[in-house]
């Protein structure tokens, strides 16, 4: 993946470029985050689901922002299209919110 802005550079650590600099671990005031992909018509799903317009990368961003997030929101009808359940971090990631002080676990808020 490739970063353009401020300086073209290459990405590896995605988790890691996202945690500390968009979203310290510190930051006493909140903080939100929005992720959303779309065409170029402005269409923001294909066959009535989202997923299949996402790129690699796209996605790569789309686990990172819900790995680092305390609430993902997600509209109810995706929800039900898309069939959200409790997001399930892995192990490694549960403990890397314990280490920010986050929950081990984002909660799900549909509206």
């Amino acid at each position: 993946m490739r970063q353009f802005f401020p300086s073209c550079t290459e990405i590896g650590d995605l988790s890691g470029l996202l945690g500390e600099t968009i979203r310290p671990a510190e930051h006493p005031d909140p903080w939100v985050m929005a992720n959303m992909v779309m065409s170029a018509d402005g269409s923001y799903s294909l066959s009535g689901r989202s997923g299949a317009l996402s790129s690699p990368g796209d996605k790569a961003i789309f686990h990172t922002l819900r790995t680092l997030a305390d609430v993902i929101l997600v509209g109810a009808g995706t929800a039900r299209t898309e069939r959200y359940r409790r997001p399930e971090p892995t192990p490694d990631v549960r403990e890397m919110r314990r280490s920010r002080g986050q929950a081990e676990y984002p909660r799900l808020a549909l509206v």
